[in-house]
């Protein structure tokens, strides 16, 4: 398989807390994981890493990978490190904690998801240049593909079912902050690389689906690739601010999709996003719509190898049935989708009760591998979703890093100099004699 000349990764929030007090239980779960999994530091054994972030979240980064199998199996890999440790501390103290991958918690606390694409220097000479020109242009993909990456919700006080949470949650389209001005793209600019900028997004879900989750990496990046090469399909959004077209989209209420899960029908959308082409004549396009050029472009120039052509036929099957409002793959392929068709069910056994659908809703996104805790998950076990990894790659990217990025050198840097270790970070280590300062910045981001 043929690497991309860049690396992704993800960091997710988790949501923990303690059934019976309602408390967050991060700091007890952090301790299990690294107790089992720790390397050193924050890193564990697969080169990524765990800690706790503001407002006391757990959160999960991944290792530098290089294609979105990977990806997808290192943070599922991630994942399982944190139900391994639920199930520990639930042994050890009798108390139920639960664990959810969702931007909202079911105590109405938020916790964010954020995914990280390097791009070459040579496509502007500083980051904010790279941003002022480009950003622009990234944002209508990253609005119009929420049809394929949203993890859906069921919200009734924000509109009932949302195609993503995150969005709602959304506030700027640009900001440095994270968390009090919620944005599309980070202006943070930490590289952890001397010859890429970092694209820091953090609009999207946290999924649950694994296709869903695989093309929101495979897509994204190819639209990096596409900058790259400059051959972007150049939309903006018009209407100031962008904003205001990201939350009528993302939010997506059921009298405008027609998702009303007390009903026994889905209503097509005809949501279109007004946007400004490169002649700047204004266009309407559906998100499907646009979702379709952009694939186009993709097609055109950016394929490299065997992933990609998979993945190009995979989207263009996804995009025509969302065309045709034809929901038979789409249900088991896509996070909105599955968790939708859950509660559906739930709701066609039990009857129709907004509590039970908001129940149905989180416990869907629930982490709870092997106790059936998880809707997600028993529909996994039941052979009822679609998968692009196996059990074994997961299991094996618990304890093995990436075997063509950086972090397998850290690992071996680590393993090195473990009687010396000071400090461990994503571009260096060092010792505590201070008389190794082993920086990873000048290298290439593959492991040497």
């Amino acid at each position: 398989m043929a690497c991309l000349d860049r690396v992704i990764g993800s960091e997710t929030e988790y949501v923990t807390y303690d059934v019976e007090t309602k408390s967050d239980r991060t700091y007890e779960l952090i301790r299990e994981i690294y107790s089992e999994y720790g390397i050193y530091g924050e890193f564990v054994a697969n080169q990524g890493r765990v800690y706790m972030d503001v407002g006391n979240a757990l959160e999960c980064s991944t290792p530098e990978t290089t294609n979105a199998l990977d990806e997808l199996k290192y943070e599922k890999a991630m994942e399982r490190m944190v139900d391994d440790a639920r199930m520990n501390y639930e042994s050890k103290t009798g108390r139920m904690v639960g664990i959810f991958k969702d931007s909202l918690s079911p105590i109405d606390t938020t916790r964010g998801y954020h995914e990280n694409y390097m791009v070459s220097t040579k496509v502007a000479t500083t980051f904010l240049s790279f941003i002022h020109q480009w950003a622009k242009y990234i944002i209508p993909f990253l609005v119009s593909r929420i049809i394929f990456t949203g993890s859906g919700d069921y919200v009734p006080n924000r509109g009932g079912f949302l195609l993503s949470p995150r969005m709602e949650f959304t506030t700027y389209d640009l900001s440095l902050s994270t968390t009090s001005r919620r944005p599309l793209i980070n202006l943070r600019h930490e590289p952890h690389s001397r010859k890429y900028w970092r694209l820091h997004l953090v609009c999207g879900d946290g999924n649950m689906a694994e296709i869903s989750l695989a093309l929101k990496f495979w897509a994204t990046g190819k639209i990096v690739e596409l900058i790259e090469k400059n051959s972007l399909p150049l939309f903006e959004l018009t209407g100031s601010p962008p904003i205001q077209s990201i939350h009528y989209y993302g939010r997506s209420p059921a009298t405008s999709w027609g998702l009303y899960l007390s009903r026994n029908y889905l209503k097509n959308p005809e949501i279109k996003l007004k946007l400004k082409d490169k002649n700047d004549k204004i266009v309407e396009l559906k998100p499907v719509e646009l979702q379709f050029i952009y694939l186009d472009a993709i097609s055109s120039s950016a394929l490299n190898d065997n992933l990609d052509y998979k993945m190009v036929s995979l989207l263009n099957s996804i995009l025509k049935d969302l065309d045709a409002w034809q929901f038979n793959r789409l249900l088991r392929q896509l996070d909105w989708c599955i968790r939708m068709r859950v509660i559906k069910e739930n709701i066609k056994n039990h009857g129709y009760d907004e509590s039970l659908a908001i129940a149905t809703s989180k416990h869907y996104s629930e982490i709870g591998i092997p106790t059936g805790r998880s809707y997600y998950y028993a529909e996994q076990y039941e052979g009822r979703v679609d998968r692009l990894v196996s059990d074994k790659d997961i299991e094996d990217a618990m304890f093995n890093p990436p075997k063509n990025t950086r972090a397998s050198l850290r690992a071996k840097l680590c393993e090195l100099y473990k009687d010396r270790l000071y400090l461990v970070d994503w571009g260096y280590v060092l010792t505590r004699d201070n008389k190794y300062l082993l920086e990873l910045f000048d290298t290439d981001l593959y492991a040497l």
